[in-house]
């Protein structure tokens, strides 16, 4: 099983949103137009970047809860109750995760891609 794959991409993923929101913070303080090499406005990579790593996380989650149900499913019944815990455990980290990616895809969507959109 690979749920300790997917869970240990998440919490990466967390971090690398976290540092993508630091880095919008700072764009949006007055640096918006301001263009590296790539001709981009900064804020536009960086919006882009937050959108694809919450849909990457998005596919993750579903796959871990998939992972879940698998090994609920197949629990020993001599160490269920061990098990049991640390999948409520696991449980507890997606149902907080989830609204976050969603508010991060939903609030990104302009930036979905490195194209501006048409005015």
């Amino acid at each position: 099983m690979h749920l300790e794959r997917y869970l240990q991409r998440l919490s990466e993923i967390q971090e690398e949103l976290g540092e993508i929101g630091n880095d919008l913070q700072e764009s949006v303080g007055g640096e918006t137009e301001t263009k590296p090499a790539s001709g981009l406005p900064q804020v536009r990579i960086a919006g882009f970047r937050a959108y694809h790593l919450a849909q990457e996380g998005m596919a993750l989650l579903n796959l871990v809860a998939v992972s879940l149900a698998m090994v609920r499913a197949t629990a020993d019944e001599t160490d269920a109750q061990g098990q049991i815990e640390k999948l409520d455990t696991v449980n507890h980290y997606l149902d907080e995760l989830e609204p976050i990616l969603k508010r991060i895809l939903k609030d990104m969507e302009p930036y979905r891609s490195l194209e501006p959109a048409e005015a």
